[in-house]
């Protein structure tokens, strides 16, 4: 994360470009923008540029614009078949935060803090400490001038962000309000675009994915020419010194498998639910049916789940976990993971994990 007086730089694996979450933001302000952004979250799942066009109430070309912005940003994932557009979890996580802080201020305010860096420096500094206009005033070049400070000062009194007291200003509590509402927008904007290939994938179901969090995490993306490069990663987390792992399942990996399975002999509980498709090719194999006799370690347990899921979790003694997710949208049906230890994301993923654990079931052994 960058300092509070730098600009909060991010780049964006899809394109490889490095944006500027604060004008990325400022143009999120516009209202024809927010207005096909919004658009689309009204529709049940997915739409077409002219559908989006009415419900925005802009012009066709102004719509397809801004689809192919937010498309190449990730924000948006484009039906191959369809051609319709749906928003992703970046898009999805972007808008609630856009919410959260429209319930604090207006778009006119968001377009006025994000002008220029130097009005959000402002911002945080009132909230730190009241302030003269002379205090935030220096000989250097990066220095705003006194007249910038000034407005700045004007408007944040005419928003009822701040007040003054003689010749010195202090944040309100909805000043307090509105920062601690666009800081939260900033990290979310920053990690939707950094980790833009695995929210891309993550199904819209998963609405509710702490995104903020994400500050931290690794990423790892397979590519056309390098397919394995997820399952290096998930078999490096492939620990020894691990006490207590679950999973849940929904890419088959055999090797991967094999690999948490022998921990078990050094006294690791494991615990792993496996979707649908994952059991049938297990099921299917005789060199790995094994793995479906649970009776070998009674510190072991596997379970199915009658469903195919686009989505994997595994939790490390309760301290690390990683988030593997894929679909059909885009080139091929590449993986990208995600690993953390960031408590909201353990929390997540064990709620998740927990909800599928009640509707699976034991898995049989299919030799016997």
């Amino acid at each position: 994360m960058a300092d509070s007086d730098r600009e909060r730089i991010a780049r964006n694996p899809l394109t490889d470009k490095r944006i500027i979450v604060r004008e990325f933001i400022n143009g999120l302000s516009d209202s024809s923008r927010l207005a096909v952004l919004q658009a689309l979250q009204e529709c049940d799942s997915s739409a077409g540029a002219s559908a989006i066009a009415r419900q925005a109430d802009v012009a066709r070309r102004t719509a397809s614009s801004h689809l192919s912005d937010c498309l190449s940003l990730g924000l948006l994932n484009q039906m191959s078949d369809t051609n319709e557009y749906r928003l992703t979890v970046s898009g999805q996580s972007i808008l609630q935060s856009l919410e959260r802080f429209l319930d604090e201020a207006n778009q006119t305010q968001l377009a006025d803090i994000t002008r220029s860096q130097r009005r959000i420096e402002l911002l945080r500094t009132l909230s730190v400490h009241p302030v003269t206009p002379g205090e935030v005033i220096s000989d250097t070049p990066e220095s705003p001038s006194h007249t910038t400070v000034w407005r700045a000062l004007h408007s944040f009194a005419g928003y009822g962000w701040c007040d003054a007291d003689g010749h010195s200003y202090q944040l309100t509590s909805s000043g307090k309000d509105t920062l601690h509402a666009y800081e939260h927008l900033e990290v979310v904007a920053e990690q939707a675009i950094e980790k833009a290939p695995f929210l891309q994938r993550l199904s819209p179901r998963w609405s509710d994915f702490p995104t903020y969090a994400l500050q931290e995490a690794d990423l790892v993306v397979s590519t056309p020419g390098s397919p394995g490069l997820v399952s290096e990663a998930a078999l490096k987390l492939c620990d020894p010194r691990i006490s207590n792992y679950r999973s849940l399942t929904s890419v088959y990996s055999p090797t991967l498998f094999k690999m948490y399975y022998r921990l078990l002999s050094l006294g690791m509980h494991g615990e792993g639910i496996i979707d649908a498709s994952v059991y049938e090719k297990i099921a299917q194999n005789e060199d790995m049916q094994y793995l479906l006799d649970t009776s070998s370690y009674e510190h072991y347990d596997l379970l199915r789940l009658d469903e195919r899921l686009t989505l994997g979790i595994g939790l490390y003694d309760e301290q690390k976990i990683a988030i593997g997710t894929y679909n059909e949208v885009g080139e091929g049906r590449h993986t990208a993971i995600i690993v953390s230890t960031h408590e909201d994301l353990i929390e997540w993923g064990t709620e998740i994990y927990q909800a599928c654990r009640q509707q699976a079931v034991r898995t049989t052994d299919p030799s016997e």
